[in-house]
């Protein structure tokens, strides 16, 4: 089931710390501004919010032949453990096999567009093979980074 969904059940006070593009604390009228639920340089960080959130698996057992990667035997098991603990914390877990990189970008493109007013957190977790600074999808290696990219003020302001 290359690039299937895996089987899946559905189970304070806001802090201004923008205020926007030409604008000043003496400015009047309507403010657009980020808000975040803690302080800047907090050390706790606010999880009463009335979900957890979205928590993604991109879990890889097999790769294209020609990145010459082994196959990952057992972490099927290591994907549906995780799938079980993120529940168990109240995450609304999606979990995909063996994506390629542009699925796996289109589907956190697409999650930072949703709502995460009501959210704690997003998690994403990469069960593949990797080195220093180096994920593979099925298809070719990327850079973690790009996996964050889509959730910033900019892409994701409900977050």
């Amino acid at each position: 089931d290359n690039g299937d969904q895996m089987e899946d059940e559905t189970p304070s006070e806001d802090q201004e710390d923008a205020l926007g593009f030409g604008r000043n604390k003496n400015s009047r009228g309507p403010r657009n501004v980020a808000r975040m639920p803690t302080e800047k340089d907090s050390e706790i960080y606010n999880m009463n919010h009335k979900r957890r959130g979205v928590a993604f698996i991109f879990n890889h057992m097999h790769f294209d032949p020609r990145l010459q990667l082994k196959e990952r035997n057992g972490t099927h098991a290591d994907a549906e453990n995780l799938k079980r603990t993120l529940r168990q914390l109240g995450f609304e877990v999606r979990p995909f096999n063996d994506l390629p990189f542009r699925d796996i970008e289109r589907l956190l493109e697409e999650c930072a567009m949703e709502n995460h007013d009501d959210a704690d957190c997003i998690w994403v977790s990469v069960l593949s093979h990797g080195e220093m600074g180096i994920l593979y999808a099925s298809d070719h290696a990327y850079k973690p980074d790009r996996l964050w990219s889509h959730f910033n003020a900019e892409r994701c302001p409900s977050l």
